[in-house]
């Protein structure tokens, strides 16, 4: 998905890695199983892709929450929390009637596999639902997304085409 709704130079360069370090060398388990402690203690943990990835950068905190606790409780983080921090748990972070519901309908159940929030079927935003893949207007009207002239399919062909000079040593 980020394919499509992004320019090749803001997507390539950030995917891409010259060095493969080993699981090891990163403190996931540390991170996920503090967030987790601070909420059993009764406290509140919040996602955030902070620039890094823009689109699965939050899905991969709900994964790594996920390492440390139930699906459900990492979910949770990822939408009431978020609202407690921001002050407005009153009208975000849950469904329940006269709250704002922008909303995501996913293909899978992340209870099941918590990477299943990644595999999106449709969005709904102020009222308006979308198809995930295009964002082609569904309800309450249908109306197709538009021209996306930024899409270029080739420029993401698989294979070893270098980014720029220092790709080429």
């Amino acid at each position: 998905k980020a394919q499509r709704w992004l320019p090749w130079r803001q997507l390539i360069p950030h995917t891409r890695r010259y060095i493969r370090r080993p699981v090891t060398d990163y403190p996931r388990g540390l991170l996920s199983q503090g967030v987790a402690d601070i909420i059993a203690a009764g406290g509140y943990g919040s996602i955030g892709s902070h620039g890094q990835q823009h689109g699965i950068g939050s899905h991969w905190d709900v994964w790594l929450y996920a390492e440390a606790m139930e699906p459900i409780a990492a979910l949770e983080v990822a939408s009431l929390h978020g609202a407690i921090f921001l002050g407005l748990e009153q009208d975000l972070g849950s469904l329940r009637a006269g709250k704002l519901a922008d909303l995501v309908v996913l293909n899978g159940n992340p209870l099941e596999d918590i990477r299943k929030t990644a595999d999106l079927a449709y969005v709904m935003k102020a009222g308006v639902l979308y198809d995930a893949n295009s964002l082609d207007e569904i309800w309450p009207r249908t109306r197709p997304f538009g021209n996306t002239p930024w899409y270029i399919p080739e420029m993401y062909r698989a294979d070893n085409r270098p980014l720029d000079i220092w790709d080429r040593r």
